[in-house]
């Protein structure tokens, strides 16, 4: 280990092995929640703590995943250890490091990378046979991929696609059940969803949101929206999603240049009433349905403003109790000049996290 550098990677246990037991040392303190973060000297990098010594946290992933045999794999245990270090570090410290665990686990010496170093483009070696890949590495793959559509950032959901698609280019079908059924991380009340004039399905693993309305009301709109949210701000649903939307009113938000998607007919149709969802409620189960299974809206007369823009933080203060999805959209739409080749382009962001300032309004 350099003298400059104060703390251990993989390299330095590889180099000499005695070093065993802080690896050890560090990989049972993120087992136990009882993991330390700190700045290694000079680069500022995440460490832990094993011991009376300081251990790149990357290295100490790699540690638990990469030095296990093949057949010792434990998904599940291996699943719960980087739930354990995304607590504590954050999926952006840990995600290129399990990307690497999939490129080394199942890219190498299946595929050959027909790119560069830098841009890796794995093709087939359609002479190798992978049936001597256990099921726990496709099943860990597909965590892996799932988490980047969860956790990572927008751009996220192509490293997740690549890994699902390297997944089934192996022989494994479960991205393939993975995409028609999800996880099965969502609470069955929102996987599926079913009213007299909303139907909705939410699959995790595509990152799709298909929602339909009937009739055409204010207690429909106010039914899809509350759905929404209750999905959005509830569960660990992807932070990147499309909503793909049928309805009866085929009008359009009025921007130039925007896309006759979906997921704009829907806002626009929505836009047209002052729907409020209800606050959530323990006492009433879900907050968009009564006790009775009638949605629960609230109306108001008064013009909802948009927050201005020296001052987000007020308005949401002071505005925070009765949220208007619907105007809401428009706002979003006035700002949003995305080409659309996608419905994730223009609601997910603020949708799916509406627990934060909203200062992604502005522009």
């Amino acid at each position: 280990m350099p003298q400059s550098r104060r703390y251990l990677t993989l390299g330095d246990l590889q180099d000499d092995e005695t070093l065993q037991a802080v690896f050890e040392a560090a990989a049972e303190s993120v087992r136990s929640g009882t993991a330390q973060a700190r700045r290694g000297e000079p680069t500022g990098a995440t460490c832990l703590v094993g011991g009376d010594r300081l251990v790149l946290a990357s290295g100490v992933l790699e540690f638990v995943l990469l030095r296990v045999p093949a057949d010792e794999f434990d998904a599940e245990a291996a699943k719960a250890f980087v739930e354990q270090a995304r607590q504590l570090l954050g999926w952006n410290q840990i995600s290129y490091t399990l990307r690497c665990w999939v490129e080394t686990r199942l890219c190498e010496g299946w595929f050959h990378n027909a790119g560069t170093r830098w841009q890796k483009e794995w093709v087939r070696n359609t002479e190798m046979d992978p049936s001597s890949l256990p099921p726990a590495f496709f099943d860990f793959a597909c965590y892996v991929a799932l988490g980047e559509l969860k956790y990572g950032p927008s751009y996220a959901f192509v490293s997740a696609n690549e890994i699902f698609g390297w997944v089934s280019a192996l022989g494994s079908d479960l991205p393939a059940r993975l995409k028609r059924h999800g996880s099965g991380a969502l609470p069955p009340e929102l996987a599926r969803f079913r009213t007299d004039s909303v139907t909705a399905t939410a699959n995790d693993a595509l990152a799709v949101i298909r929602l339909r309305v009937l009739e055409e009301s204010k207690e429909a709109y106010g039914t899809a929206l509350g759905y929404l949210i209750e999905l959005l701000t509830t569960t660990e649903f992807p932070r990147t999603y499309a909503i793909e939307f049928r309805g009866p009113t085929k009008t359009y938000l009025p921007i130039k240049g925007l896309p006759k998607k979906g997921v704009h007919q829907f806002f626009a149709a929505a836009a047209a009433y002052r729907v409020f969802v209800r606050p959530s409620n323990s006492t009433l189960g879900p907050p968009w349905v009564s006790s009775s299974g009638t949605a629960i809206l609230k109306t108001s007369t008064a013009p909802c403003r948009a927050p201005s823009r020296s001052s987000p933080s007020a308005w949401l203060t002071q505005h925070s109790h009765r949220w208007s999805w619907s105007t809401c959209a428009s706002w979003t739409a006035s700002i949003n000049r995305s080409t659309g080749s996608s419905s994730r382009s223009m609601w997910p962001s603020m949708a799916s996290r509406p627990r934060r300032s909203p200062t992604w309004l502005l522009v």
